[in-house]
């Protein structure tokens, strides 16, 4: 089980150590970094649903095991996908895709293990979480070295907040911290009730184009028993909510 990091993505620090965060994943698509995903079991990974929507999968490769996102020679674990399961390809608002490897994930090491599902659906307000990816640090800007941030879970009502949806989850940092460009798919996390493990409560979906205001992700807990029929089983959110 991976275990909970204090290290303060967009205002945020680079994570250097994989072990810390064995369940992320990049997504790459034609030669170019397009996503973040997270492991969810040894043979899928999550990610968000405009990442995948009419694109043929043979033009993936999935990337774990490496806070480094290059596809090169000797780093991490590399995968084809063999079937992108997209929610929903035209309803705004269920951004969310688990997407199927030709190989499974070897979790032999510390460097790649899936995170746990949550069906929390309850926040109070300005609840702690943590987010990561390989997105933008500034308008144009991209890191190789994975990234995350402390953040706030908000309530909708909160004037950054406005335009989420009820299948949405609004969380930001008071310093400016948030998702940007290329965090999409990557996950929205929250400390287990022991406090020593991240459990995934969303998918990052969304934000302000200036990427300075608000990030808004889709709720894991809406999918969980989509999750499970669509894997046949193999991916579940456990009765901890």
């Amino acid at each position: 089980m991976q275990t909970v990091d204090e290290n303060k993505i967009r205002h945020g620090k680079p994570l250097t150590s994989i072990v810390k965060y064995p369940f992320m994943a990049t997504v790459w698509q034609n030669d170019r970094k397009l996503c973040t995903a997270s492991i969810v079991s040894p043979n899928y990974i999550l990610s968000a649903g405009h990442c995948f929507v009419k694109m043929s999968e043979e033009n993936y490769i999935i990337l774990v095991g490496t806070v480094n996102a290059k596809l090169e020679k000797g780093n991490g674990q590399q995968f084809k996908v063999e079937k992108a399961h997209v929610y929903s390809e035209t309803v705004f608002g269920q951004d969310i895709a688990i997407v199927k490897l030709k190989n499974s994930i070897d979790f032999s090491d510390n460097a790649t293990q899936p995170i746990t599902l949550s069906r929390r659906s309850n926040f109070t307000k300005t609840d702690e979480a943590f987010i990561a990816g390989w997105g933008r640090i500034t308008d144009w800007s991209s890191p190789v070295t994975l990234q995350g941030a402390n953040v706030l879970i908000w309530p909708k009502d909160e004037a950054r907040c406005d335009g989420i949806l009820e299948s949405e989850v609004c969380a930001f940092g008071e310093d400016g911290a948030n998702v940007c460009f290329g965090d999409s798919g990557g996950p929205l996390l929250v400390k287990s009730d022991d406090g020593q493990h991240w459990e995934q409560i969303g998918v990052t979906s969304r934000g302000n184009f200036v990427c300075e205001s608000n990030g808004f992700f889709s709720s894991i807990y809406l999918y969980c028993d989509w999750l499970a029929k669509t894997t046949e089983g193999e991916v579940q959110c456990p009765n901890n909510e």
